[in-house]
């Protein structure tokens, strides 16, 4: 069973955090990650959509792997490991509890878990 209330939540959490970046996008003159911010949020915008039209597989799976996506591309793009972006990576075990599935839980964390230390070895092994 599927709770669409903590999908909503998420969304809701998910969509504030990539406005308040989007406006210090904007203050920091950074036009690539700011179009970069308006499409992920954009992608959660269409995740209400299916939510709405009861496609809650996606929206359950498509939640947190674009949150995921989201802080891959933000850290590669603003310092790696000195990311300011590098806080979200800790809220992914707090995110995925839209999932019911604990093995689909542990596979989340685990990919957040090598974003972490690709971050901390570095890009060039």
């Amino acid at each position: 069973m599927i709770r669409n209330s903590r999908i909503t939540v998420f969304t809701i959490s998910f969509s504030a955090v990539l406005v308040f970046q989007a406006i210090l996008f904007i203050k920091l003159q950074a036009g690539l990650l700011f179009f970069f911010c308006l499409a992920a949020l954009a992608f959660s915008g269409f995740n209400i959509f299916y939510l709405k039209r009861t496609r809650p597989l996606y929206s359950r799976h498509g939640l947190p792997a674009s949150v995921l996506l989201y802080i891959l591309i933000l850290c590669y793009f603003t310092g790696g490991l000195f990311s300011t972006g590098m806080f979200l990576l800790f809220l992914v075990p707090l995110f995925v509890h839209v999932l019911d599935d604990n093995k689909d839980r542990m596979i989340y964390v685990g990919i957040a878990f090598f974003i972490l230390l690709v971050n901390f070895f570095g890009y060039r092994w």
